[in-house]
């Protein structure tokens, strides 16, 4: 029987350019790490079902109830999963080509095309 907790944990906080990358941690164990509550977040790359479709941006995204869900998944067996939080789904629709390509790459390359995400 395979052990499927991981031996090592790696995680890469980059607070200047607000975000983390990680292995080793479920995002059961993540998102109950947080000091607040995920309100909602946009889905780059994802097997979950239960998102909400966004005409101007083309993915989904989670709000509350359906992130309660996606933490009962098993999101390891995704493969790639990749999502960033915003705080109101009101400005996703706000979003521009360009932003929207940036948001594509970051969920590809893990790395963003624009500085502009760092904080001052």
């Amino acid at each position: 029987m395979k052990n499927e907790s991981n031996d090592i944990l790696y995680m890469y906080m980059q607070a200047s350019e607000r975000f983390v990358l990680f292995n080793g941690l479920n995002f059961r164990e993540f998102v109950n790490s947080l000091p607040y509550t995920l309100d909602s977040i946009l889905l780059l790359k994802h097997q979950f079902d239960g998102g909400e479709y966004n005409l101007n941006v083309l993915l989904e995204s989670a709000s509350t109830e359906a992130i309660t869900k996606l933490v009962k998944e098993n999101v390891r067996a995704y493969g790639d999963f990749c999502w960033i939080d915003f705080e109101e789904a009101e400005g996703l629709d706000e979003l521009d080509g360009r932003e929207i390509a940036e948001l594509l790459y970051l969920g590809h390359a893990k790395t963003h095309l624009n500085p502009r995400f760092s904080v001052n």
